[in-house]
């Protein structure tokens, strides 16, 4: 999915640059879930998806638990 995603000129401090001829085509499975070929809208369709399913609060979570509160938090029911 972010295949062709990178750095215009990352020395010059450059943005964003998504490189269609760099991207890897067909399409692709993520989280069980078909992503057809869409170029750049893949990534984000997948970032999205992340962003919004619940295992990965829970997964940030409880890496903050470790780093901030100690090194084993406790079990979630």
């Amino acid at each position: 999915m972010l295949t062709g995603w990178t750095v215009d000129r990352p020395q010059r401090g450059g943005g964003f640059k998504f490189d269609e001829n760099r991207h890897e085509p067909g399409t692709k499975k993520v989280l069980g879930k078909k992503i057809k070929e869409h170029g750049e809208l893949e990534g984000r369709q997948v970032l999205h998806m992340l962003a919004t399913n619940p295992a990965t609060a829970r997964f940030i979570s409880r890496k903050l638990a470790i780093r901030f509160v100690g090194d084993v938090p406790p079990r979630l029911s």
